[in-house]
C-alpha cells in the first residue's frame, strides 16, 4: 500500500504584508496623481506665458511702425528757390518754434543742414535767410524739414520724446487668457543721455488680480531710436 503524505497548506498574506502593498500602492498613485497636475499646471503657465508674449509682440509692431514713420516737423517752400539763394520763403509751419535762428533745416532731398540766421515775416509765411547759399534751384511746395530735435537740450524736446508723445494708446489693456484676466502695462522712459533720441520700453503682463498683480507672467524690455535719428547731421 502507498501511502499519501500530506501536502503543506497553502500559506496566505501575512497583515504586514498587505498593509505594506496598500501603503506601495498609494504611494504610486499619489506621486502619479502629483505628476499630472504638476504637468497640467506647468502646460497652462506655457500657455499663459505663450499668449501674454503674443500680446506684447502685437503692441510692439505698433512701436515699431510708429517709430519708422516718425518725420522731422516739417513745411514747406512758399515760393521758388533759385541755387545761391541766401533766404527761402516758407509757409508758415504749425509749430514756428521749430523754425527759429540758430535751428537747423533740409529742404527736398539736399543733404545739406542749412543754417537759419534769421526769421522775417508774419501771417501765412515767413523768410528764413539761411547759411551756406542753396546748393539747387528748389520749387514751390518742396518740404522743408526743421533738424531741431537733432540737436536737443534736453530729455524733453529730443526725438525721443517726439515718438513717446505720439506712440498710439495700447490697443487692449486688459485680456482673458485661458479664462483669466490678465492686465498688459507699457512704461516708457526717453534716455537722459544725448541726444535724446533713445526710447527705453518696457512690458509687462501680469494676472489683474490685486493678489497676484506683481506675478508677471511675461516681461520684455527693448531701446528704439527712430529711424529719422539717422538723417540727423
Amino acid at each position: 500500500m502507498f501511502k499519501l503524505k500530506n501536502l503543506p497548506k497553502d500559506r496566505g498574506f501575512s497583515m504586514v504584508e498587505v498593509l505594506v502593498s496598500i501603503l506601495v500602492t498609494t504611494l504610486f498613485v499619489t506621486m502619479t496623481m502629483q505628476a499630472v497636475v504638476i504637468a497640467t499646471l506647468f502646460r497652462v503657465k506655457s500657455q499663459e506665458s505663450a499668449e501674454a508674449t503674443n500680446w506684447i509682440e502685437e503692441d510692439l509692431e505698433q512701436l515699431k511702425y510708429q517709430a519708422n514713420s516718425l518725420e522731422f516737423p516739417k513745411t514747406t517752400l512758399a515760393a521758388n528757390a533759385d541755387a545761391g539763394a541766401t533766404s527761402v520763403s516758407i509757409s508758415t509751419p504749425s509749430n514756428t518754434a521749430n523754425f527759429s535762428t540758430n535751428d537747423k533745416v533740409k529742404i527736398g532731398t539736399d543733404t545739406t543742414a542749412y543754417k537759419i540766421t534769421n526769421v522775417t515775416g508774419s501771417g501765412t509765411s515767413r523768410t528764413l535767410t539761411i547759411t551756406p547759399a542753396l546748393t539747387t534751384t528748389q520749387t514751390s511746395s518742396t518740404t522743408v524739414s526743421s533738424l531741431k530735435m537733432c540737436s536737443a537740450t534736453s530729455s524733453t524736446s529730443g526725438l525721443a520724446q517726439e515718438l513717446n508723445s505720439n506712440l498710439s494708446a495700447l490697443s487692449s489693456s486688459t485680456k482673458n487668457i485661458k479664462g483669466k484676466g490678465f492686465t498688459l502695462t507699457r512704461t516708457t522712459t526717453v534716455s537722459s543721455d544725448a541726444p535724446y533720441n533713445v526710447l527705453k520700453v518696457s512690458y509687462k503682463v501680469a494676472p489683474t488680480s490685486t493678489s497676484e498683480s506683481s506675478v508677471s507672467v511675461a516681461k520684455f524690455y527693448l531701446e528704439v531710436i527712430p529711424n529719422v535719428a539717422f538723417q540727423c547731421p
